[in-house]
């Protein structure tokens, strides 16, 4: 069996004045969004509003107070030593061997820039008590100790749903909706399994129901906030995919591809086996990303069709469409 490999150049992105760049990092941190080259594409401020605990919304505003500085990148890494010939260079690298434990990749791990007007984001948050909606914890406690996890779940998707629409109707509205999750919260209503490979999942079904009320959200939880966890990427990784993203829910547009045709879309498409209500195998795809030249996201529409409940579940399973890669 021959194996033919195809090197495929990283494509190019647009930034700020126009500034060419392969890593959306570099190109942000020097000369910001694309947004700024056009009237329109560009949020000088983004309206942050808050559905949670007292408490897991003071600890999400504290987030966004640290992003909106500089956040100085902490992956470090040991330095290659090089050989050792005699007891010279033992001693040498003795007296060095703090200076081994340097930063690298210094590109690929850049210093958060900071979300405010003066950074090249020239974008701030805004804050405001009448953008919150507390949820008692009481009442997510009494939530959580129902038995039947299904009907659990569903009832924190009420919950939530009832204070993004209270958002949403109440003007001047916030641009986004941060939805402050307690630990318990995600401890034990994360998910559940209905039949098959089939589960019912409380971020992709609050994710449906806040649709219907024009205000992109934002999960967080509070181990992405403090950084707990080995598989959690440092926090001014975390604060660059948090912010691009928040920026690009305002409708600001961070980047465009420039190596695209006008009449190229590029789709990211997934497979996948799933087992279905009935146990029958089957295998699917979903797609991950669809974006035109412009780096606008698509929305992909197919033909209606009648949904079978019986032999396809309750719920479809889906990524979101209309948003480009923004780091997450």
């Amino acid at each position: 069996m021959s194996i033919t490999l195809e090197y495929l150049p990283e494509p190019k992105l647009q930034f700020g004045h126009f500034f060419e760049h392969e890593d959306a990092k570099t190109g942000l941190a020097e000369f910001g969004p694309f947004g700024k080259n056009v009237d329109g594409l560009h949020p000088p401020y983004i309206k942050v509003g808050f559905v949670g605990t007292r408490e897991t919304i003071s600890g999400c505003k504290e987030w966004i107070e640290d992003c909106s500085d500089r956040i100085e990148s902490q992956n470090v890494g040991r330095a290659n030593r090089r050989p050792t010939s005699g007891p010279v260079d033992l001693l040498i690298e003795a007296q060095h061997e703090e200076s081994q434990n340097i930063r690298y990749e210094k590109i690929l791990n850049r210093d958060f820039v900071g979300m405010n007007a003066e950074s090249p984001f020239n974008c701030c948050f805004q804050m405001n008590e009448r953008w919150e909606k507390p949820l008692l914890g009481d009442e997510i406690a009494d939530i959580l100790r129902i038995d039947d996890k299904q009907k659990r779940i569903w009832t924190l998707v009420d919950m939530f749903e009832s204070g993004i629409r209270t958002l949403a109707e109440t003007p001047p509205s916030p641009h986004i909706v941060i939805l402050a999750l307690t630990p318990q919260i995600v401890e034990h209503a994360h998910s559940v399994q209905v039949s098959g490979n089939f589960y019912l999942n409380l971020r992709r079904a609050i994710k449906a129901r806040s649709m219907k009320w024009g205000l992109p959200i934002q999960l967080l939880q509070r181990r992405t906030i403090l950084g707990t966890g080995p598989e959690l990427q440092e926090k001014a990784t975390r604060a660059w995919n948090f912010c691009t993203a928040q920026y690009y829910k305002a409708d600001g547009v961070p980047w465009r591809p420039l190596t695209l045709e006008r009449d190229v879309c590029f789709a990211g498409i997934s497979f996948y086996v799933a087992r279905e209500v009935n146990e029958q195998i089957s295998m699917r795809a979903s797609v991950a990303q669809a974006f035109d030249y412009r780096g606008q996201g698509l929305v992909l529409r197919g033909d209606p069709f009648q949904w079978d409940e019986q032999k396809m579940g309750r719920s479809l399973d889906f990524d979101t469409l209309n948003w480009p890669t923004v780091m997450l």
